[in-house]
């Protein structure tokens, strides 16, 4: 009702003035709220003998369902039933079903209009049901008037798909709280969109209206459920019959004619030769021995079906003598049947599958992976991506006969022997007893996977005559990242895959061109085809597939043309009706509960979010085999994954958006950023073409990634050439005690392809610089946690990805050094530490053998009595090689290595008694430039001294090393400089030559990287956001503790010529350059101010590469670019962040103080950022990456669902929203402190800083003279802004610009925030003096009128939160943030709890304020009704109050700033002209000071004048 209507409807009375006929008629509805108090109070008030309790209702509403058991029922009237079942749920889910239209909120919003603009996707307006209506009532008539035309029947079930999904989505993302039920009536932009996406899913389960779905009589799927073939579950374990085989059998001419053992490779031949080899150890053989049942109903049975396989060459036989014994019981197994698809033979029902129980035979051999690792699920293609104008057109085989054409070795005939023994004459042998076993590969044999993926993929890779000679580049598997189609290519691609006995070979064509091709062969299937016939094998033609542009393969229905990848609408009606069944018997036996969930699991998998409404149902899992008993929980979760099967499926034709986000939260608040561009070199890389992607190695991650996939150390060292290479080894890199990455930095430079580098080490900033330098890295940390299981996860993840593990130790050396008079050797805290490196080696060495080499590296200045402990524990002798034979630098260090040093001329190796020492020719080998430009070191050709770490000391150390017999220049140097390092280092030989002041200098970190041969600005990462001196000392300490790379590189380059990889040695003219790295994330500009074009060809290209690597439903991105694949993504490495510039759009405080945990609001911030998306319809239907610094949120996302209770509420919000806009977010993980998102500020707050800053500048007459005087000396400019400040505060401005001039000074100048002293004391003064905001205060009756229109429109809440805010005279945050638990009744008076307030801030205690108003009482009742204890008196959010409060105030006529300041305004004047007393009203207003007290009052009583509405109305 508008402000005119509720005039009007209460005329104005003669004598009435325009002031008194307004207040007369706004407060009209309070009256009746009054009145219907008492009432209220006693429906609310019913005893509890009287509700019906929810479970037995429940049960009532399970027995009234209309799905009948072992029945079948027309798909139209189940999507029809259901709707009618879910309204009459007794639940939340039910009542949210019936109420939630009533919650449509007609009230006026913020702009003071009904029509404003509605921003979040969700909740929507619920869909008509009109036609469904109807057709429940036709259903009702007799069955002759029915009707069941196709075209009525398929609007029917769209329709009621189309709403359960709404509904679906709505209560999954409001929750069941009412006051989240609240939503606008008319959609937007947004959700018209989100409805054309839920209208043609609902359409694609709605295809075949008419079709029939049977559901299932419990009882009998309880007989037996098992795994099919496919991977379906339920499926039943049948009893053999022949006829029932026959037709699933290959022809005579097909069965058992292939050898495996002619089709494999020498390794899996081994042990198909020998089955020996792939036996356990029989001591671990089990014991008893398992058994095994041979599922036939007669011995007729068994023996016609035995003679009919054995005349295929499919079974042949054994005698009893020749059976394999476990002490001394034949190893025998069983045998059943399983239904699959297919015409029945005739005289019976159906087709079954013939499968060996082969438990007993499986139990003797080892778990073989093998090949079968390598099988990708048709869930995996939800990565596809058809690009616009394109079709995806489809081709895939079929091999006839499978598993039954391949005959296998005769050794392994006695694992194989079927458990029921035949006459021998039978089978013309003179034996009275024989046994059948399989000849051919077993289905059931645990081997049988592994051996027919290894023969088939064979087949295809193989170059011809051997095979059909497919790109290897384009094959679709699990441990390689997917062959995509590039973005933005116009080229036709696909890829092939071999998935046991299915080829398929799907390819991406333009749309004209589709349409000609389609139907015909494509040319990888006719290679196939032709390697087939080579070999002589069949394929089934009737199950071929030639270009079509929809098929059903390996248990999913692809469109090509739509892009929905999903299980077959038929299979999804079959879920339905089995979770409906389970539903309506409630108590179901285990199996069946377990078919179910499994149905709906394997639906799920194609759209993974959904997972988010299963949880308590997983408990079932833990009931007892005798039956599940489903409790209300677990049927409304059921019902929800019924009704969101429509959205269970992905779209490949989602493009792939370049926008990246991230999000991050804390205690406080949370937000979230968005990509502003591609930094230019991170696109430069991303345009390199890349011919083998994932074969290339890290050790040019430093600058690009390499051009040329045969020399992947060229973009590092270019110097080496192509001859000196004989092959290219892989190498795992493992730093133990790593540092800053030495040991990657000295092999990125040689002439190997780094698989993976693994990095322990506890320094953060060491940590730190790893990080960023070295995406992927495998982050070990403390060496002391190192253990077998951590080995064991490394060897699975690389073992057979490497050809080499290098290890190597760099343990600290401070009880070491002799520098350290009171160092205690190898038994010292820190040194002790040498001893994991033997445990350590040992482990590695159990299981990379003789793969493993290491070097162990400490200080050469060690006492010999430590030198021959250490080559003891290590067994090696070890050699001084000291960095000044190769450059103009001493570092003296020993070196243990497990191949050895030597040496050749001009080199030579000296026996210096317990070490070897190389010696050079007496100046360096390489003439390294390494001063800055413009400086010089006097003290050439001598070599500088020892790098040693930087340790800054305030004080006077005791008893410095050397200071006796320094000079005075250098011993004043040293202290001006906080005794850094030793004060010889500061002598005038020592020191550095500039042009400039102060002249002499010490080394600067660049140099230090030069000489120590690091890339120039590699350390410059060490630290986050440090003034220019932290950050030198950090660098500097980092750098003293490395390895010199000229040494290592020198020691690594003669391992690779002893294992085969160089074929000589390397020269020094071949020693790597010094590069300049790339930039940090300071000089990078990491945030931007004005946005740039953020969705490029670069950037989607970036994120495709991401899509091609993800995993989990193609969501989680685990390994960063430019890092090789590997299976499984372990470990999960940090994205790196500074690839893109960044924007904040999201930032948001948490309400009142919380315990909630940090990874729910990780959750919660993440979840914003994604409903930030999908308010933009140019966002929906799209695959981008957001990144997120909790690996739990990023596991639990990329799962779908959690264990735990506390996020379950919103990652259903996460799944609602993602599923509404058809978004599909790739999750990518990036460490916390490089979080972009950490501080995020909104675009709003950068333009509020820019003008103050703006403002700020123009007082210096000049932005540049500005701008310099905030660059120069931070005391200078904090006496700058002061002096600024000291204007408005003399002008009487407001605080509100001197905060933003503060807070934007901060922000576009951090280096600054800790030294504006003079500033934040001025800005504190003004605070404490500043007088209360100057917003007019609200009378008794102009609140009353206000309360009264928004009880009108339906706002009980908005009424409640006026009318409590102006009696207890509260703040607008304290209102905002007041819950239900925060409310007590008292009957004739509330108390209102108040935990967190200005006054209470930083204190462990809470206020309340007394509320005895009977309006504010009543409307307090209705508001909290239904509500639980948690939750907020009102879903709006603080803006919508503040908007309705102004549109309220408009509608009075009210002139002048009104918002809820004003309520605390006029509450506590009215309560001081009642009460008369100051100090009443100083403790009823909860106020520190009377001062502030007083300025409350007084200008109150002035500008309102306290009982009479002084405003024009």
């Amino acid at each position: 009702m508008s402000f005119a209507e509720m005039r009007k409807k209460f005329p104005k009375q003669p004598g009435e003035t325009n002031t008194q006929h307004r207040l007369r008629a706004f407060k009209a509805p309070l009256r009746r709220v009054l009145v219907g108090e008492s009432a209220a109070r006693a429906k609310l008030g019913l005893p509890r003998a009287e509700i019906p309790p929810l479970a037995t209702a429940l049960q009532c509403w399970s027995d009234e369902l209309s799905f009948g058991f072992g029945k079948s029922i027309v798909a139209v009237d189940l999507a029809a039933r259901l709707v009618a079942a879910v309204r009459r749920h007794p639940g939340s889910l039910g009542h949210f079903a019936r109420s939630f239209s009533m919650r449509a909120d007609t009230f006026c919003g913020s702009g003071g209009s009904s029509n404003r603009r509605v921003r979040d996707a969700l909740p929507l307006p619920l869909p008509s049901t009109e036609e469904v209506d109807r057709w429940l009532a036709h259903s009702a008539l007799p069955k002759a008037r029915r009707c069941r035309r196709r075209a009525a029947a398929r609007e029917v079930s769209e329709q009621a798909w189309l709403h359960l999904s709404a509904v679906a989505l709505n209560y999954a993302f409001c929750g069941r709280a009412q006051e989240g039920w609240r939503h606008r009536p008319t959609l937007s932009k947004a959700q018209t969109q989100v409805y054309v996406h839920l209208k043609s899913r609902a359409a694609a389960l709605a295809e075949d209206p008419l079709a029939m779905v049977v559901v299932p009589a419990i009882d009998e799927l309880a007989g037996g459920c098992g795994s099919a073939y496919e991977g379906e579950t339920g499926v039943k374990a049948l009893p053999c019959r022949l006829c029932e085989l026959a037709p699933g059998l290959p022809a005579r001419e097909c069965a058992a004619t292939l050898d495996a053992i002619d089709f494999v490779d020498d390794e899996v031949g081994a042990w198909l030769r020998r089955p020996e080899l792939a036996l356990l150890d029989q001591s671990d053989w089990p014991d008893p021995l398992p058994r095994a049942r041979v599922n036939v109903e007669t011995e007729a049975d068994w023996e016609e079906l035995a003679l009919h396989l054995a005349s295929l060459g499919i079974f042949t036989t054994l005698a009893e003598s020749e059976l394999v014994r476990v002490r001394g019981e034949p190893v025998l197994n069983g045998l059943f049947a399983v239904e699959k698809k297919g015409t029945p033979a005739p005289g019976a029902t159906r087709v079954t599958r013939l499968i060996l129980n082969m438990v007993p035979g499986n139990s003797l051999l080892k778990a073989h992976v093998g090949e079968a690792a390598l099988l990708a699920a048709s869930t995996s293609w939800t990565s596809v991506v058809i690009p616009e104008r394109k079709l995806l057109l489809w081709s895939g085989d079929d091999q006839k006969g499978a598993f039954f054409v391949w005959r296998v070795p005769p050794a392994w005939h006695p694992y194989m022997a079927v458990g029921r023994p035949l006459a021998g004459k039978l089978f013309g042998r003179p034996e009275p007893v024989v046994y059948v076993t399989s000849a051919v590969i077993a289905m059931g044999w645990s081997l049988a996977v592994p051996v027919f993926q290894h023969i088939h993929r064979r087949l295809c890779r193989l170059a011809p005559p051997l095979g059909a000679g497919l790109p290897p580049d384009g094959e679709w598997r699990k441990d390689c990242a997917r062959p995509l189609v590039e973005a933005g290519s116009g080229q036709d691609a696909g890829w092939w895959q071999v998935y046991i006995d299915d080829f398929d070979a799907p390819e991406s064509v333009e749309e004209v061109l589709a349409r000609k091709l389609a139907g015909a062969p494509s040319d990888l299937q006719l290679q196939v085809r032709a390697s087939y016939e080579r070999a002589s094998v069949s394929f089934s033609a009737e199950k071929a597939h030639c270009r079509q542009l929809r098929v059903e393969r390996m248990g999913a229905d692809v469109d090509g043309v739509s892009g929905r990848l999903a299980v077959p609408a038929s299979r999804a009606l079959a879920t339905a009706g089995l979770c409906l069944a389970a539903v309506q018997r409630r108590l179901v036996p285990w199996r069946v509960a377990m078919a179910a969930l499994g149905k709906l699991a394997r639906a799920f998998e194609f759209r993974r979010p959904l997972f988010g409404v299963l949880n308590s149902v997983w408990r079932l899992a833990a009931s007892s085999a005798q039956g599940a008993y489903l409790d209300a929980e677990m049927v409304e979760e059921l019902l929800m994954g019924v009704m969101v099967l429509p959205l269970a499926a992905s779209s490949l034709r989602a493009r792939i958006d370049g926008i990246v986000t991230s999000s991050d939260a804390s205690e406080m608040g949370g937000g979230a950023c968005t990509s502003a561009g591609l930094r230019e070199d991170v696109a430069a890389a991303v345009q390199v073409p890349r011919t083998v992607p994932d074969q290339l190695g890290i050790g040019a991650r430093l600058l690009n990634m390499p051009e040329d996939p045969a020399r992947p150390w060229a973009a590092a060292n270019p110097r080496v050439p192509a001859r000196a290479v004989r092959r290219v080894l892989s190498v795992l890199l493992i730093g133990l005690f790593d540092g800053i990455g030495g040991l990657a930095v000295a092999f990125s430079r040689l002439p190997v392809r780094i698989a993976a580098y693994v990095a322990a080490e506890t320094d953060a900033k060491a940590r730190r610089v790893v990080r960023l330098r070295w995406p992927g890295v495998i982050d070990w940390g403390d060496v002391t946690r190192v253990g077998s299981e951590t080995v064991r996860d490394l060897f699975e993840a690389f073992g057979g990805l490497v050809d080499l593990v290098v290890v190597a130790a760099g343990s600290p050396c401070q009880d070491l050094s002799r520098l350290n008079v009171g160092g205690r050797g190898l038994s010292g805290r820190k040194s002790s530490l040498f001893h994991e490196v033997p445990r350590i080696l040992a482990l590695l060495a159990a299981v990379f053998r003789d793969r493993l080499v290491w070097f162990v590296e400490n200080v050469a200045s060690m006492s010999d009595v430590n030198v021959e402990l250490i080559s003891e524990a290590l067994q090696v002798r070890p050699t001084l090689v000291c960095s000044s034979v190769f450059v103009p630098c001493r570092r003296p260090r020993l070196f243990w290595t497990s191949w050895g040093a030597t040496a050749s001329a001009p080199l030579r190796l000296t026996d210096r008694g317990v070490y070897d020492e190389l010696v050079g020719p007496g100046v360096p080998l390489m003439d390294l430039a390494w001063e800055d430009e413009g400086c010089s070191w006097p003290g050439r050709p001598r070599c500088f001294p020892t790098l040693v770490c930087c340790r800054p000391q305030p004080s006077f150390p005791s008893a410095p090393r050397g200071f006796a017999t320094a000079s005075e220049a250098a011993r004043q140097r040293w202290a001006a400089d906080g005794h850094r390092y030793h004060v010889a280092l500061y002598e005038d030989k020592n020191m550095i030559c500039t042009s400039s002041f102060p002249f002499l200098r010490l080394p600067t970190s660049e140099e230090r990287e030069r000489l120590l041969g690091f890339d120039v600005g590699y350390t410059s990462l060490a630290t986050k956001g440090s003034n220019p001196q932290d950050a030198s000392d950090a660098r500097a300490f980092l750098l003293g503790n490395s390895f010199s790379i000229h040494v290592v590189a020198w020691l690594c380059q003669q391992l690779l010529h002893r294992r085969g990889a160089l074929n000589r040695e390397l020269s020094i003219e071949e020693a790597p350059p010094v590069r300049e790295c790339r930039a940090t994330r300071d000089q990078a500009g990491a945030f931007v101010t004005e946005p740039g074009e953020p969705d490029t060809a670069e950037a989607r290209q970036l994120v495709l590469h991401y899509l091609s690597r993800a995993e989990k439903g193609e969501s989680d991105v685990r390994l960063d670019y430019g890092v090789p694949y590997r299976p499984r993504g372990w470990p999960r490495t940090s994205l790196d962040p500074f690839a893109w510039k960044w924007r904040a759009v999201v930032s948001m405080a948490w309400p009142g103080r919380s315990s909630t945990h940090i990874n729910v609001r990780e959750l919660q911030a993440a979840t914003s950022a994604i409903r930030w998306r999908a308010r933009k319809v140019a966002q929906h239907g799209s695959r981008f990456l957001h990144l997120v610094d909790s690996q739990v949120v990023a596991a639990i996302v990329t799962k779908g669902r959690s264990s735990s209770r506390k996020p379950q509420p919103i990652l259903k919000r996460w799944m609602a929203v993602v599923a509404a806009a058809d978004m599909y977010p790739l999750i990518g993980y990036v460490v916390s402190e490089d979080n972009p998102a950490d501080e995020p500020v909104s675009a709003e707050t950068r333009r509020r800083y820019g003008r103050a800053l703006r403002a700020l500048l123009a007082h210096f007459g000049a932005e540049q003279a500005g701008a310099d005087a905030l660059r120069g000396d931070p005391e200078d400019a904090d006496a700058l802004v002061a002096e600024y400040l000291e204007g408005p505060w003399a002008s009487g401005a407001g605080i509100a610009a001197a905060n933003n001039t503060l807070a934007g000074v901060c922000f576009a100048a951090p280096r600054l925030r800790r030294h504006l002293d003079l500033s934040w004391t001025l800005l504190k003064a003004w605070r404490h003096h500043e007088p209360a905001s100057r917003v007019l205060p609200l009378t008794t009756e102009a609140v009353a009128a206000m309360a009264g229109f928004a009880c009108a429109a339906g706002a009980f809440d908005v009424a409640a939160l006026h009318l409590v805010g102006f009696e207890g005279m509260l703040r607008g945050a304290e209102v905002f943030a007041l819950t239900v638990g925060d409310i007590v009744d008292r009957g004739e008076l509330f108390v209102v709890r108040i935990s967190s307030s200005k006054t209470t801030a930083g204190k462990d205690c809470a206020e309340a304020v007394v509320v005895r108003s009977r309006m504010a009482a009543a409307l307090l009742r209705i508001a909290v009704r239904g509500l639980g204890a948690g939750a907020r008196l009102s879903w709006r959010t603080p803006s919508q109050l503040r908007g309705a409060l102004r549109a309220l105030a408009r509608g009075l006529g009210l002139a002048g700033p009104i918002t809820w300041h004003s309520l605390r305004r006029g509450g506590a004047s009215a309560f001081f002209v009642r009460s008369g007393s100051m100090e009443a009203t100083l403790v009823a207003g909860r106020w520190a000071s009377s001062a502030t007290a007083r300025l409350y009052i007084e200008g109150a009583v002035a500008d309102s004048d306290c009982g009479s509405c002084s405003w024009p109305l």
